[in-house]
């Protein structure tokens, strides 16, 4: 009898300690203690007196220029500022179908002195000199690649070098359904290598995944699906992050948005409450974000940063102790905060 308790003892301790080990890897925020600050912001007043359109991306670019996408532009929608003083210094991009120019505003891509955009219903990609952009309003950028009949292209990446870059990659598969993985490929000759395979529910519009590389590591964020996952730069999961659903009401949850790096600690953009309303027309839209959750690089909890008020994307500025938030989509306006 006292034999067969020892041997359920030691099988009790056994289905514990692998349970431990098989989860050792995934950390739950709402099993932490959460250590919120609140942000001391700065407005920046020079770009809220901008006309500009829907502005879908905003990036910091070989930190001295600060790139928006506007997308309702009819000509150059590309605007370049100077990230260190948010003066405006030119605007490239010539929107179009002709040579040189651009039907859709995409991810900028910092690439040598400049900036790579792809355009995908042309399959070509082209590089924008920033210099000669700001030095020239009818500047044409170099068509670096026509890649013809594709059925695979990057669309979130990382350049590693002159042709490799690590992203995210979406392939056209039958009955023109996408597989979308994070691969490391060579942008010239069209080969890469899956190292990460995202969710199927990507594949079918029902999940939206962020992507972003810092120094070693590649971070995906899930908009709606409350997981945040660290990768090594080959593919290696160091951690997943699971943010804590508390729903009321079937309004409130959590998501997170378009990682950053800075100082060797990773800020991802993240919401808690309801994440819709109304806007003046009577349209549900997002609200954006309303924290930056601090992590070191291995995905420790670190803190969260509460900001004021919402915001849709956080730019790392070149001085390394700021973060530039932007707030609103039509009538633009930034803030700086101090980490």
């Amino acid at each position: 009898m006292k034999n067969s308790k020892t041997f359920l003892f030691i099988i009790t301790l056994f289905f514990v300690y692998t349970s431990c080990k098989k989860n050792e890897r995934v950390i739950y925020l709402n099993q932490l203690k959460n250590k919120i600050s609140i942000m001391k912001e700065t407005p920046v007043k020079p770009l809220n007196k901008e006309q500009i359109g829907n502005t879908y991306l905003i990036n910091n670019l070989h930190d001295k220029y600060l790139i928006i996408n506007d997308t309702e532009c009819t000509d150059n929608g590309l605007l370049i500022y100077d990230i260190n003083n948010f003066k405006k210094l030119g605007a490239t991009g010539k929107k179009g179908e002709g040579p040189g120019e651009i039907s859709y505003y995409y991810k900028v891509i910092p690439y040598k002195h400049g900036f790579i955009m792809q355009d995908h219903s042309k399959n070509i990609v082209y590089y924008y000199d920033v210099v000669k952009a700001i030095k020239n309003q009818n500047y044409l950028p170099l068509e670096l690649l026509h890649q013809k009949d594709i059925k695979d292209y990057p669309y979130f990446y990382r350049m590693l070098s002159d042709s490799l870059y690590v992203g995210v990659q979406a392939r056209i598969g039958s009955s023109s359904n996408f597989e979308v993985n994070i691969n490391k490929g060579n942008l010239y000759t069209g080969t890469y290598k899956k190292m990460i395979s995202l969710p199927n529910e990507i594949d079918n519009n029902k999940l939206q995944c962020y992507f972003a590389s810092y120094k070693n590591r590649i971070i995906i964020t899930y908009f709606n699906y409350n997981l945040v996952s660290i990768y090594d730069i080959k593919g290696n999961l160091i951690k997943h992050i699971q943010g804590e659903v508390k729903l009321k009401k079937n309004k409130h949850k959590r998501y997170y948005g378009r990682p950053i790096g800075i100082n060797n600690k990773l800020f991802i953009p993240s919401f808690y409450g309801d994440g819709y309303m109304k806007n003046s027309r009577g349209i549900i839209e997002e609200v954006g974000f309303n924290q930056l959750l601090c992590l070191d690089m291995n995905g420790n909890y670190i803190k969260t940063l509460k900001t004021s008020s919402n915001f849709y994307n956080a730019i790392p500025l070149p001085d390394k102790k700021r973060i530039l938030l932007y707030r609103r989509k039509n009538d633009i306006a930034f803030t700086t905060i101090h980490l």
